[in-house]
């Protein structure tokens, strides 16, 4: 067995895109799938501070965060405490605050700004979730008026944005980023910053002390903050890093527990809390990661154990930790990872800048885009220093998975190849090893003895990838067989103005095998075929039906409305999640969530969950 493991890594390595270990070869996904605010596991590739924060020997950084201002003088009464402790210990007092309709002339706001305080959006309305009522037009307009009105206090440039009621609901999903976030006001203002998604530390996390993640009785100490009784689908765990959105945005995830969460569980102004908020501050410096700490000016959490927390951190680390409000977060990031180039020009578009882990080493890597050519900016941990080279140089299987990956999402590829839809790398067969999936088949580069049909000629590939997409993908992919999805079903759809809609399409492991299945919802059509490679073609159909004829267990909301924006839909912990305005206000949670089992019959399900 240990030779024919030799043989098998060897062949792979011939075909010169070969991945360390099964599922590793989907592990840059995250480039061009569909918005996922929460794809982030434990496993993903981390972008710690010292790479980011441009000052040697800081190693983790807190953000401290106040939101619903609307009243400055209600906020100032409790801040003061807080700010007068932070510039003692740094001259300054960074607190990022998240405001809704508050007035721009208030003197407070001026001398706030003076002492470090940046002013963040929180929404106009403060609505929970913020979509909801079946409106996206107004939800959109009150984000866009809290934003524009922000901007327009002197001095003052909002760059982050948080959902209200990110701390108890699931107020945020891929929807929010692509018809919100990730858009502009009509003033042209926009963000740079979400912070809406949870995180939370676990036992799983084999980096973190047993001390700090579970409690005396052995009880999960961060975990017990999810409210009981409700659904919280904007989590992650164990990934305290900055990571991008739909290549738009930073989110910058909010350490568990909030205040609004520590009270519900432990009661206002909990010495348990506070305890535990030390304990995140220890294993944040473990991981190297950022600390949000989300707190809000009632009787939650007072102010002076906010200032006990600061003396914490500061006493305990020193200068190895670094406060700072989101705007400083957002300008080292541009300034000591990007090169200077943030995520989306001062127009708002997208700015040629890819974030992945170029080289396949668990930290993340930064391309950039100069003319027609690709830069990549490589860290090497051990040195804790950049190597800066032509993306085109690096010659490893992994740098060349990367940069056939960035090329893909090139938006200048995609205008050149515009009869053609843009194809994926996947491992759908999960033995590491990536796949080419076209808009309707799938491509692969399969060994001797191979079962699917094979292609008849280059040109036939050719016809139907597009000489563009072919060009990029020549260094990793060499393709030798094809199968075509089941009959009708694509990826994508030429519309009548010459753009590519999405049709709802997507590759998920839903029976927990480790190979992509496809899973298909669009108004007009909802289906699911597993991935059978024991037969040809590999396509077993679970259901395939309009979405209104199948029983009620399998029904599933779309994944993408008629016109082909986003939905909403997203897939983590093995639960199929959807939150839209449709969802929000009239759903109980104000989210829809299927575990993906449910979908199976009886005989397919999961052994363990």
């Amino acid at each position: 067995m240990p030779g024919l493991r030799l043989l098998l890594m060897a062949s792979m390595l011939l075909l010169g895109y070969a991945v360390a270990g099964a599922g590793q070869a989907n592990r840059l996904a995250y480039v061009d799938d569909p918005c996922n605010p929460f794809y982030p596991a434990p496993d993903t590739a981390k972008l710690t501070t010292p790479q980011w924060v441009g000052e040697p020997g800081v190693e983790a950084v807190i953000v401290l965060s106040c939101d619903d201002l609307s009243d400055p003088q209600r906020h100032e009464t409790y801040l003061r405490p807080i700010l007068e402790r932070l510039a003692k210990i740094n001259g300054r007092a960074p607190v990022s605050l998240f405001a809704t309709k508050v007035d721009p002339q208030h003197p407070q706001l001026q001398q706030w700004l003076r002492q470090g305080v940046s002013i963040e959006a929180h929404t106009f309305s403060h609505p929970c979730p913020i979509l909801q009522a079946s409106d996206l037009a107004q939800r959109k307009a009150d984000y866009d008026r809290c934003l524009d009105l922000l901007s327009g206090i002197p001095g003052n440039k909002p760059v982050a944005f948080r959902t209200p009621c990110c701390d108890s609901m699931t107020s945020a999903g891929p929807r929010l980023f692509t018809e919100i976030i990730c858009k502009s006001t009509a003033q042209g203002n926009f963000v740079a910053i979400d912070s809406s998604v949870m995180t939370l530390f676990t036992a799983a996390d084999p980096a973190l002390p047993r001390q700090l993640v579970l409690d005396a009785d052995g009880r999960h100490r961060f975990r017990k903050y999810l409210p009981r009784g409700r659904t919280l689908g904007n989590v992650i765990e164990n990934y305290p890093y900055p990571y991008v959105v739909d290549g738009c945005c930073w989110q910058l995830p909010v350490t568990m527990p909030s205040d609004w969460q520590a009270q519900h569980l432990n009661g206002p102004g909990s010495a348990v809390s506070v305890a535990d908020w030390k304990a995140a501050v220890d294993a944040t410096v473990l991981k190297q990661g950022v600390m949000v700490l989300c707190f809000h000016p009632y009787a939650w959490i007072g102010n002076h154990q906010i200032v006990e927390i600061v003396d914490y951190a500061a006493t305990r680390y020193g200068s190895k930790v670094r406060f700072l409000n989101f705007p400083e977060v957002h300008h080292r990031l541009v300034d000591n990872l990007l090169g200077g180039r943030p995520l989306r020009d001062a127009k708002g578009k997208p700015g040629g800048v890819r974030v992945l882990d170029i080289d396949g080493d668990g930290y993340m890597d930064v391309a950039t885009k100069h003319g027609q050519q690709w830069r990549a900016s490589i860290w090497l941990p051990q040195q804790r220093k950049w190597r800066h080279c032509e993306l085109a140089a690096l010659d490893s299987p992994a740098a060349k998975l990367a940069a056939a990956v960035v090329r893909l999402a090139d938006p200048d590829n995609r205008a050149r190849a515009a009869d053609h839809p843009p194809p994926l790398l996947r491992d759908v067969d999960g033995d590491g090893v990536c796949e080419l999936v076209t808009n309707d088949s799938i491509y692969w580069c399969s060994s001797e003895g191979s079962r699917w049909l094979q292609l008849t000629s280059k040109d036939d590939h050719a016809d139907k990838v597009g000489a563009v997409w072919l060009d990029v993908v020549r260094d990793i992919f060499r393709p030798t067989a094809v199968v075509a999805f089941p009959v009708g079903l694509c990826r994508m759809e030429k519309t009548a103005d010459g753009r590519w809609k999405d049709k709802g399409l997507r590759l998920v492991d839903v029976d927990g095998d480790c190979r992509l299945d496809l899973i298909v919802s669009n108004p007009e059509r909802a289906a699911l075929f597993l991935f059978t490679p024991q037969t040809s073609p590999p396509w077993r159909r679970i259901f395939d039906a309009k979405p209104t004829e199948l029983p009620e267990h399998q029904r599933l909301p779309p994944f993408v409305r008629a016109d082909g924006t986003n939905n909403g839909a997203w897939f983590a912990a093995r639960t199929l999640w959807v939150q839209n305005e449709d969802t929000g206000g009239r759903l109980p949670q104000h989210v829809f969530a299927r575990p993906l089992a449910d979908l199976l019959p009886p005989e397919d399900k999961p052994s363990v969950p």
